[in-house]
């Protein structure tokens, strides 16, 4: 699983019901690339669950999927 480019991230404030940032990027996992929405860092990719982390920093994120 990899994230090719993040196509929108929003950072929740005041009256949202998000805590997490979230928004949709695309991924590629075993050449098969589609753009997913995220949330509370995971993904569903073929009704499979990923999960990733953020390993920049808030408004300028990069994200690293963990292993199993």
């Amino acid at each position: 699983m990899r994230c090719v480019s993040i196509l929108s991230y929003t950072v929740p404030l005041y009256g949202n019901h998000h805590i997490f940032p979230y928004g949709e990027m695309l991924v590629e996992h075993q050449g098969e690339e589609k753009v997913v929405k995220f949330s509370d860092f995971s993904i569903t990719f073929n009704r499979e669950r990923f999960f990733f982390r953020n390993v920049g920093d808030l408004y300028h994120p990069k994200f690293e999927f963990c292993e199993d």
